[in-house]
């Protein structure tokens, strides 16, 4: 699909070098293709890491899981001695 519209906005000096430098850092040629990436991406890149944390979660609840199972259940009434 051809780019024919153009999105302008004026940035600081130190905020060009920031945008600058991080293109380059991840790779990118040019700063509208970072700035694009940016802008057009951003939600799949959350999306991604909210369905990473949630497989985490889920292997932790695993772990947890399993741990109980292996522990002695703590009864109503059980008393613990405590030495002073």
């Amino acid at each position: 699909m051809p780019k024919n519209r153009r999105i302008h906005f004026r940035v600081t000096e130190p905020q060009y070098a920031r945008i600058k430098a991080n293109a380059e850092a991840e790779g990118y040629i040019t700063i509208a293709a970072y700035l694009r990436y940016l802008a057009l991406e951003h939600d799949l890149l959350i999306d991604k890491n909210i369905i990473q944390m949630s497989r985490q979660i889920q292997d932790m609840h695993g772990i947890l899981s399993k741990a109980k199972l292996h522990s002695r259940p703590i009864t109503q009434g059980t008393r613990v001695a405590v030495e002073a």
